[in-house]
């Protein structure tokens, strides 16, 4: 379930025509809190008590690159790339958003404007092959509703 600030978004809110390149294979993201330099800890999303993995998408309609926050156990497994194609057409499943202020172009007292936008977090429950209802791969133990089993 989303946290109060998050509400629910589909592939075609996010993603021109709906769909999103995998760019690459999912990264654990690090808990930079916790982790040291000798000793690399996962992030846990507090929220849903999950793992937390980040994929990198291109949007080749909107010419963009997004990072979609891949939430569960296991590491996300993406489908067989399409021979001769170097990204893989991916849907995500249980997509959310959540708006956050990014104030790193602020700087006040510079004279100029400040540089402050707002910018989505874009978490998704899975991924799965483009029009392969049922077949979503969020991890190899955790399962949606209304999906098979990964």
């Amino acid at each position: 379930m989303a946290a109060s600030d998050e509400f629910a978004v589909g592939m075609d809110q996010m993603f021109t025509g709906g769909v999103a390149y995998a760019m690459g294979v999912p990264e654990a993201e690090k808990d930079w809190d916790r982790s040291s330099p000798t000793n690399f800890v996962q992030k846990i999303d507090q929220g849903t008590g999950l793992k937390v993995w980040t994929q990198v998408v291109a949007d080749p309609g909107a010419a963009v690159q997004r990072r979609i926050k891949i939430l569960c156990d296991d590491e996300p497994v993406l489908p067989e790339p399409t021979a001769g194609m170097p990204f893989v057409a991916v849907e995500f499943v249980g997509m959310t958003a959540r708006p956050w202020m990014n104030d790193r172009g602020c700087k006040p007292g510079q004279g100029r404007r400040c540089g402050c936008r707002v910018e989505l977090s874009i978490r998704a429950r899975g991924v799965r092959a483009v029009g392969q209802p049922g077949q979503a791969r969020p991890s190899r133990h955790h399962t949606e509703p209304g999906d098979a089993a990964a």
